[in-house]
């Protein structure tokens, strides 16, 4: 009978033993391939809240655009006291998180309306990031790119 009894001890514990080993494989699964923290650097927070803003103020001049026949985006004079008429933005929205004293934070580029994915609208100014400069676009995407490929497209949209 102890012969018996043994036999069944050890088929029991063979699949606790065995859902042991699959549990801890999890369990370290999860720990190696999580991210290590849910939330951002602080300055991947500020890029993305930039990019944020840049976006909304895009699809502002694009709305804007809409309203009038598609006639042409809001003038040099008009940015961006006729989006603020409007409504569609905030005056806290017109400043950088990345602002530094210097009272430059998005340059409005006026222009026919294209509608195009490669046509500037409005950018941070570039001296806000290292690597890149948070552009938005008349079809109201945004990208960051890097600060050659930027000045290049500038350039070719200004004719310079």
């Amino acid at each position: 009978m102890t012969q018996h009894k043994r036999q069944k001890n050890s088929l029991l514990i063979r699949p606790v033993f065995q859902w042991a080993i699959i549990a801890m494989v999890i369990v370290f699964s999860v720990m190696v391939f999580a991210p290590t923290s849910g939330r951002h650097s602080p300055a991947r927070a500020r890029a993305l809240k930039s990019q944020s803003l840049v976006r909304s103020l895009a699809q502002c001049l694009v709305l804007y655009a809409n309203d009038h026949e598609e006639e042409a985006f809001v003038s040099h004079e008009q940015f961006p006291g006729a989006l603020l008429g409007r409504g569609c933005v905030e005056e806290y929205m017109l400043v950088s998180p990345v602002e530094e004293d210097d009272a430059i934070s998005y340059i409005y580029v006026p222009g026919p309306c294209d509608f195009d994915d490669k046509q500037i609208l409005i950018y941070e100014d570039p001296t806000h990031w290292e690597d890149f400069v948070i552009v938005g676009f008349a079809d109201a995407h945004v990208e960051m790119l890097d600060h050659e490929t930027f000045e290049r497209m500038l350039a070719e949209q200004l004719g310079e």
